[in-house]
């Protein structure tokens, strides 16, 4: 299920790294030839972006490709090492927690809110964004651990 999961979300990053390419030039012609302001492009700019950054990270944590500084990590073994992990599992998702919860009021609060630029989008949209790909990395996060722990059960039996 992960897998089909990850696979639609780097297709929709696909898309919406295409989108805002596409709106990007669009605002740079409407601006350099046509001498017009398209200040739509802006805020969806915006929102594509933030798509972007928070339904790409779940994908990022399924394949471990996330930026970390190793070089205190690298010189553990053993029971150290599957502690710090896990203190740096339970820190990461105690973050997203309390990421969530704020981008689940913030999508409530300001789910009636038009946003000025773009007349039918609703500014609660874009804490809807960062809500559902903070559940996508909780999601993942949480899978991650139990591979995690289920990998190293494996290797402490098999020795």
């Amino acid at each position: 299920m992960f897998k089909k999961v990850n696979q639609i979300l780097e297709l929709v990053c696909g898309i919406l790294v295409g989108l805002l390419f596409i709106v990007v030039l669009f605002q740079i012609i409407a601006r350099i030839v046509l001498g017009i302001p398209a200040t739509w492009t802006v805020e969806m700019g915006h929102f594509l972006f933030l798509g972007i950054v928070f339904l790409g990270v779940p994908s990022l944590i399924n394949s471990r490709s996330q930026m970390v500084i190793t070089s205190a990590h690298d010189k553990l073994k053993g029971l150290p090492l599957f502690l710090v992990d896990m203190i740096n599992y339970f820190i990461i998702l105690c973050v997203l927690i309390f990421l969530g919860f704020g981008a689940y009021e913030r999508t409530v609060t300001n789910w009636d809110i038009m946003n000025p630029a773009i007349s039918w989008m609703r500014v609660g949209y874009f804490y809807l964004v960062m809500l559902a790909g903070v559940v996508g990395m909780v999601a993942f996060t949480i899978h991650d651990v139990l591979k995690y722990i289920k990998d190293r059960r494996i290797k402490c039996t098999s020795h």
